[in-house]
């Protein structure tokens, strides 16, 4: 594994800063990175000579000569297993399934101060699950890529575009942000270079505008049963629950709620267990997008694939009614308060509105999203 963010900025490998890229005959960087920070794909070939010979004034021993053919056997067999895992690649291609593939998910979190980033790991989880289901080897890790492996990059609008020139040419980056037009230069650099998988269809009409030749791929945020940890009290004492990154609307809908009587809590940089306690003591969570052109399914699907009544605030033009129709209780600024005051005290309407969500996002299994996006 390569260290991907370090406290200098750079990358590191085994130990040593890395190096700028080398230079092509133009000037221009190259995107390769040195040779020496990259485990080579055939590193079963590298041969020492310290381990195949002996001095020339010694007889090699018979130990030394068992040791030597046993070595070359392996040469010979592993080179056997790469010629034959590249024929069932060929034939695997050829008949339109997907190979089997190494995958490393890399989690960039370059301080823990940006807690937001964590909000990635629902839906990181959902991904290694599927990928595993699917037959294929995959790693996680935060901050750090693989050099054996295709690399899924979370949060790459955090590397500067120094160190993404040295990523692999296979790269594929999970983009998970809402997308504006002040996105960063180097994101865009990202986005422009490397394969991109979205979770929205206004996210790739902008990426398409961006860069007509990319090819982006909708991949869509899936259901897995691994997400299903919420367990449900007995009791719940709060009424209404908002977390996540502070934003004028949203700090105006908590003001309007507490006004209300409504037990209310909104919370900024809890996740896992500590957010998972919070869920379950909550009547229903309310989400209120920081930017409302795009639905956060990123925030919701955690909540509704643990049966969990959502009260979102989200704009018109945003095209989710028709998918989620049903499994959340839409709203708007005026109507909020209202929405979730009725919504808090009708039990049954509660439990049908959970029961629903459930079962409709259920019907998004990230085995069939990963299986049109690893074959297309």
């Amino acid at each position: 594994m390569l260290g991907l963010i370090h406290r200098g900025g750079l990358p590191r490998c085994r130990g040593a800063l890395l190096s700028a890229p080398p230079r092509r005959g133009d000037g221009s960087a190259s995107r390769n990175p040195p040779l020496a920070c990259w485990p080579s794909i055939f590193g079963f070939l590298r041969i020492r000579g310290a381990h195949l010979t002996e001095s020339a004034d010694r007889e090699p021993t018979w130990e030394t000569r068992k040791n030597s053919a046993v070595r070359q056997l392996r040469r010979r067999s592993s080179l056997m297993r790469l010629l034959l895992a590249v024929k069932a690649k060929s034939v695997a291609v050829e008949k339109g399934y997907a190979p089997k593939m190494k995958y490393h998910l890399a989690h960039i979190i370059p301080s823990p101060r940006m807690h937001g980033l964590n909000g990635y790991k629902d839906v990181i989880d959902t991904l290694q699950w599927g990928l595993g289901q699917l037959g294929h080897e995959v790693t996680y890790a935060v901050n750090q890529i693989s050099g054996e492996a295709t690399n899924v990059i979370f949060g790459a609008q955090m590397i500067p575009a120094a160190t993404l020139r040295l990523l692999p040419a296979d790269t594929i980056v999970y983009q998970l942000e809402q997308l504006r037009d002040n996105t960063k230069p180097d994101y865009l650099y990202a986005l422009r270079t490397f394969n991109v998988w979205d979770y929205s269809k206004s996210n790739i009409e902008f990426l398409r505008k961006l860069s007509p030749a990319r090819d982006v791929k909708l991949v869509p945020v899936g259901f897995a049963p691994v997400l299903e940890r919420v367990a449900k009290p007995e009791a719940q004492d709060i009424d209404v629950l908002m977390y996540g990154a502070a934003g004028q609307e949203r700090l105006s809908a908590i003001y309007a709620l507490s006004q209300s009587g409504l037990v209310t809590v909104f919370v900024s940089g809890l996740y896992g267990a500590a957010r998972d306690a919070l869920i379950a003591r909550a009547k229903l969570v309310l989400n209120v997008t920081l930017y409302r052109r795009v639905f956060e399914i990123v925030r919701v699907s955690y909540l509704l694939a643990n049966k969990k009544a959502v009260v979102t605030v989200v704009d018109p033009s945003a095209d989710v009614r028709g998918e989620f129709n049903g499994a959340i209780q839409f709203s708007d600024p005026k109507s909020l308060v209202r929405d979730c005051e009725a919504l808090a005290q009708d039990d049954d309407g509660r439990h049908a509105l959970e029961g629903a969500g459930y079962s409709i996002f259920k019907q998004r299994d990230i085995r069939d999203i990963l299986s049109a996006a690893l074959a297309a």
